[in-house]
């Protein structure tokens, strides 16, 4: 049997050192071998509200839905391909192997900083929540709107009853957004409860409802107008591609700030 106390776990009266772990969770070492009580009582705080099985849960279950929202995508643009769509399937292909390479080069950044103990858990879901955002607003965001396109005849362009290159990527694009805004809230609920000030608190969390009213937005359209296959009108496709590429610009800018100042920070802290 397993106890858990103070953060401290203990099975058949053995004890066990809570350690820090880098961003694909490989321990790095023990709180009490750090170099000062400072440093020790920085990092056995972090992460106060977010509990550790909560984080892993959470990044475990967003990069398999990643991977196969990935396969499914270039699924999808084989069968754009395959019908013509020479436009829609380079556009699609070109921003799934972006995003592809932006989670990759994250996942490593979040790694190297982690190990070197130049962020802690806090920080982890922040990188964790920029890449996944940027992710949604190129990759997930440019299915959504290749899904809700119609031929002349007014029927959709990709065939929905395709398990594949339809169904399956609608309802793991939906999965993916709503993951997202899941990691949105957390964020709230962690600042809201480590930032006294109510006002600090809540100018703080102003990014993230813009993030989880952005989500909400686009998986409305998925939704509505391809699961329930509502038509479409003009104003409504005008407004998908206005917050599609203002997202895109958006996200892209937020994401060189975090790797320049990431990389500042790590390059002239310090030894």
């Amino acid at each position: 049997m397993v106890f858990f106390e103070s953060g401290v776990f203990f099975e058949s009266g053995v004890e066990y050192k809570e350690y820090t772990s880098d961003a694909i969770g490989f321990p790095i070492n023990p709180y009490n071998d750090y170099n000062n009580c400072v440093e020790r009582e920085d990092n056995e705080n972090s992460g106060k509200y977010l509990r550790p099985w909560m984080f892993e849960a959470s990044k475990t279950i967003i990069i398999v839905i990643d991977l196969l929202n990935t396969v499914l995508d270039i699924i999808l643009v084989v069968s754009l391909m395959l019908m013509g769509e020479h436009g829609y399937a380079v556009l699609l292909g070109f921003t799934t192997s972006l995003s592809l390479a932006v989670s990759i080069w994250m996942k490593y950044l979040m790694y190297r900083l982690r190990k070197d103990q130049f962020i802690v858990r806090e920080s982890i879901l922040q990188f964790l929540l920029i890449t996944e955002l940027f992710i949604f607003a190129f990759e997930d965001a440019t299915t959504i709107l290749i899904l809700t396109r119609v031929d002349e005849d007014g029927e959709f362009l990709v065939d929905h009853s395709e398990i594949f290159a339809g169904n399956l990527n609608l309802w793991t694009t939906i999965l993916s957004g709503v993951c997202v805004g899941l990691l949105l809230l957390i964020n709230i609920l962690m600042t809201l409860h480590e930032k006294p000030q109510m006002s600090h608190g809540m100018l703080i969390v102003i990014p993230s409802i813009v993030g989880i009213s952005y989500i909400c937005y686009m998986l409305y359209i998925a939704i509505d107008k391809v699961l329930l296959e509502n038509p479409m009108k003009v104003t409504e496709d005008n407004d998908l591609r206005f917050f599609r590429v203002a997202s895109m610009v958006l996200f892209s800018l937020v994401l060189l700030l975090q790797n320049f100042l990431a990389n500042f920070v790590y390059m002239f802290s310090d030894d």
